[in-house]
């Protein structure tokens, strides 16, 4: 007996079952053309007897909607063996929300970052919903799937639009759709009591929905369960409609929070304090660029304060010189000798003065270009203009198809092993083939979108480490030649200033004898 069902562009089984329902059933099939896993949802002899609008309104308002939050619809196709209609949707690999709580790990609700991105997800989608007019009318965990895209990222969205219809904002509705335990109160009464009460719904039934499914995410509990469960329906509708609100806590805050004990087991365990994050090597570079960016201003002022200082220094020494040649001319005239009518160096000081101020206004020029944040500048547009496959998450979807391509070679060295496959494992064989040849183009493709971008960012981050060098070795030069020009008497050999890079300083010349 062959389990394989199928329709003009996929292929599914019927015992890889991923959930049913009252109206039909979803299982897990492969796209003939490319091997990729998709969701097909067949519908029983009990959908087929509802009216023809009926049937064909999840039809509709699945190509009404697309949004990132709504399960995406892929095909509409006809069933080869002639049992109607099929929906082809992508697969949420992640499963239901209903079933990640059910985890024994979530008993008590999900984490507080996973919560927030079920809130900000399911409200997107329902968002979308009310924009295009549509109500859905059976919003629970288990109609909200977890997708695990392939850069490795969670996306929920919404799926089973069995329920949902056109309303605007001003319309009403009669039929009844939707769980017990997420019904709005109203139509709770009428679909579980079974009491014949006149009253239309609107839109807002959603809200409803959407509360209690975010209460049931937030805790690992639903906020109105009776004893007995569903046996205690008429406890239940009097819970929803007349109790009283709970207990009343007072306000907290981060910094006095609130300890609720048991009265019954007061051995509570807090929990551990989280562990620092470990940021992946990319922001930890940037933070290594800031710290050497502002190590090396710091030094370029530091040089440029001994710039000033010995150019000073050397200003007073061409000023004492300058004195003592007027004293020695004054001597000579009046025939007098000793030391000043010896001395001779007021060339020498004037060259050092020249020297030392040239060495000054380079220092300055220096620090002014670089010392102000621009080493940090220049890399934020070095890195601005070369985009980085990381922050793209290329390296997350090449591995992803990877594992992909590694699962499906393994089942093609299993078959190959089989001496004999049944129908369906051949099937299923060539079905594997597609997908590997599939995941090897698009690991091509992939491959070939990050070689560039990783050469030119490569060559962006070059050219600023090499301009970053140029920088430090000015800067260590400056920092070295007033210390060498102090322990030499203030008597350099060679002007520091000519062997800048770029530096237009001539040499100064002999004075004149």
């Amino acid at each position: 007996m062959s389990f394989l069902r199928g329709s003009e562009n996929y292929v599914w089984c019927t015992t890889s079952v991923l959930g049913k329902g009252a109206t039909g059933a979803v299982f897990q099939g492969v796209n003939k053309n490319n091997g990729e896993p998709v969701a097909v949802k067949t519908f029983n002899q009990v959908s087929h007897l509802r009216p023809h609008d009926v049937q064909m309104r999840e039809f509709e308002v699945l190509r009404k909607v697309k949004h990132e939050n709504i399960v995406k619809l892929l095909a509409i196709e006809e069933e080869q063996e002639g049992h109607g209609k099929v929906i082809v949707m992508e697969l949420c690999t992640g499963g239901s929300l209903f079933n990640i709580l059910d985890d024994p790990e979530n008993t008590y609700g999900l984490q507080e970052d996973e919560f927030l991105l079920v809130l900000e997800h399911l409200t997107a989608g329902m968002k979308h919903l009310r924009d295009n007019n549509l109500v859905h009318r059976d919003l629970k965990p288990g109609n909200i799937m977890k997708f695990i895209n392939e850069d490795g990222t969670t996306t929920y969205k919404l799926t089973d639009f069995g329920a949902a219809r056109e309303l605007r904002e001003e319309e009403q509705f009669l039929s009844l759709y939707g769980t017990e335990e997420y019904l709005h109160p109203d139509m709770y009464e009428r679909a579980v009591l079974r009491k014949p009460v006149g009253k239309s719904f609107g839109a807002t039934v959603d809200l409803w929905s959407i509360g209690v499914t975010l209460y049931h995410v937030a805790t690992g509990q639903l906020p109105f369960r009776p004893y007995g469960g569903r046996r205690n329906k008429d406890t239940m509708f009097f819970i929803t409609t007349k109790k009283a609100s709970g207990k009343s806590y007072p306000a907290t805050c981060a910094e006095c929070p609130l300890l609720l004990f048991n009265k019954n087991d007061n051995k509570v365990s807090m929990e551990p304090e989280p562990e620092m994050p470990k940021f992946p090597e990319f922001p930890a570079a940037v933070s290594c660029v800031t710290r050497w960016g502002a190590l090396v201003a710091a030094r370029l002022r530091d040089v440029a304060r001994r710039a000033d200082a010995l150019a000073a220094h050397a200003a007073r020494l061409h000023d004492a010189a300058r004195a003592l040649d007027l004293a020695a001319a004054a001597a000579r005239r009046a025939g007098a000798g000793g030391a000043a009518a010896r001395w001779a160096g007021p060339g020498a000081a004037a060259a050092l003065a020249r020297e030392a101020d040239a060495l000054r206004v380079g220092a300055a020029a220096l620090a002014a270009r670089h010392a102000g944040g621009a080493l940090r500048a220049e890399w934020d547009d070095a890195v601005l203009h070369a985009a980085c496959p990381a922050a793209l998450r290329l390296p997350r979807r090449s591995r992803s198809l990877l594992e992909r391509l590694r699962d499906s070679w393994q089942h093609l060295v299993r078959d190959r092993a089989t001496r004999a496959l049944t129908y369906n494992d051949e099937q299923f064989h060539v079905l594997e083939r597609i997908t590997v040849a599939e995941s090897g183009r698009r690991v091509r493709a992939l491959l070939a979108r990050a070689a560039p971008l990783a050469r030119a960012r490569h060559a962006a981050i070059a050219d600023w480490t090499r301009a970053a060098h140029t920088v430090r070795l000015q800067a260590t030069l400056l920092d070295k030649v007033p210390r060498s020009v102090a322990s030499a008497g203030f008597a350099p050999a060679k002007p520091f200033a000519s062997t800048l890079p770029g530096s237009r300083y001539s040499p100064p010349r002999p004075p004149n004898r």
